[in-house]
């Protein structure tokens, strides 16, 4: 008979050291364990901040405070942020103005710098700088340089 109190778990895990892993269940390409609810896939670790917290803004993200993505350890899920999450893993997270946008848009038209060393400029990835020259970054800034 199941204990009153407490959820059962929708996964099965193993323990390594102080963590939890899943084993029941895949991870996604980025290392983080899902499951499929009502035929979407949704991060374990987000449903451990659910059981946790309750509902959370979509800004919340879940936080590995062990620095493992496969961890399912509720004790090691906390609510962060793009921010505290990077600064965890050692990185940095940038959010970039509507007029970095723009610069960052004019460098790439007249092709004064390559898209690693605007990046660089601007402490975010080649893969940010890659989307908002294909547009499908900050749509609403290339409305306004569109025009310009």
């Amino acid at each position: 008979m199941r204990q009153r109190g407490r959820p059962r778990r929708p996964y099965t895990t193993v323990r390594e050291g102080d963590c939890l892993r899943c084993t029941s269940h895949p991870c996604q390409a980025r290392g983080y364990p899902v499951l499929r609810r009502n035929g979407i896939q949704v991060p374990i670790a987000r449903l451990i901040l659910f059981e946790k917290y309750g509902e959370q803004p979509s800004e919340v993200m879940a936080q590995h405070t062990c620095g493992h993505k496969w961890c399912v350890n509720p004790e090691h899920i906390v609510m962060g942020t793009r921010s505290s999450v990077a600064k965890l893993r050692g990185r940095t997270y940038t959010k970039i103005s509507d007029e970095d946008v723009n610069v960052i848009r004019q460098l790439l038209e007249v092709q004064e710098a390559t898209q690693a060393e605007i990046a660089k400029m601007f402490g975010v990835t080649s893969a940010h700088i890659s989307l908002i020259k294909h547009g499908r970054s900050r749509a609403d800034s290339g409305k306004e340089h569109a025009h310009n």
